[in-house]
């Protein structure tokens, strides 16, 4: 079962990536080169993680106490980097909603300066 969630969870993985980057092409999306990076960087450590849990289930058990243990201290590492991403990529978009809010109140006060000139 744990295998069938796993490669499920890979191929939803690839399927918002891909989504991510048609949106990207459209430009629908308004997303910094940064995100984009972030985004691109996870997806592929967060297909890595489900990868290795996927294989370490059987592979790591021909290994030694050590050696297995190594194999799930990377993968704990590269979780802990994939939750680290998404605390960069939750700033990135926090730093791009403060540029939005300048642009729309700026641009707001620009127009209510018009129409008081007008007047």
């Amino acid at each position: 079962m744990l295998r069938v969630l796993l490669a499920i969870g890979i191929l939803l993985a690839v399927a918002f990536l891909a989504l991510e980057i048609r949106g990207w092409r459209a430009g629908t999306k308004t997303v910094t080169p940064k995100q984009k990076a972030l985004r691109v960087a996870a997806t592929f450590l967060m297909i890595t993680v489900m990868v290795m849990v996927l294989v370490g289930d059987r592979w790591v058990a021909a290994y030694s106490p050590f050696g297995a243990l190594a194999y799930w201290i990377v993968c704990l590492g590269l979780t802990i980097g994939l939750l680290l991403l998404a605390l960069l990529d939750l700033r990135e978009i926090g730093l791009g909603y403060g540029e939005e809010k300048k642009k729309i109140l700026h641009r707001l006060a620009k127009r209510t300066e018009e129409d008081t000139d007008d007047e």
